[in-house]
């Protein structure tokens, strides 16, 4: 992540100047074993393509609490449990930063598997 970066999204020019490829350019993303930084990339890739950039899931992301600029955001697939912290782009747009936290609270997983068990 680099200052440059953060600057030119707090203005509005994230999006437009860092572009980056989505999908089969990235299908070697592997989910961490501990909570630590993510690279700008997939950092990207949760901000286009509204997916966790681990499993790629048609479920999508799920909002979970916010605080101040940032906002959680929890993988719709059950069996990939990923969670992550990241800024809120709908308020912010596009600012390089975020962090993978781990795993999701059980409760949600359970809700997810209720609601996919539903729709099939």
């Amino acid at each position: 992540m680099s200052i440059r970066n953060i600057i030119a999204g707090l203005f509005g020019y994230g999006k437009a100047r860092v572009n980056v490829a989505l999908a089969d350019a990235f299908k070697n993303w592997e989910r961490p074993a501990d909570a630590g930084e993510l690279p700008d990339d997939q950092l990207r890739y949760i901000y286009d393509a509204s997916k966790c950039p681990y499993c790629k899931s048609k479920h999508g992301l799920f909002e979970g609490p916010r605080g101040g600029a940032s906002v959680n955001m929890f993988c719709g697939d059950p069996d990939c449990d990923s969670r992550f912290n990241v800024v809120d782009g709908k308020i912010w747009g596009f600012i390089p930063w975020g962090e993978f936290t781990g795993r999701c609270p059980p409760e949600f997983i359970e809700q997810r598997r209720k609601e996919i068990a539903n729709v099939v």
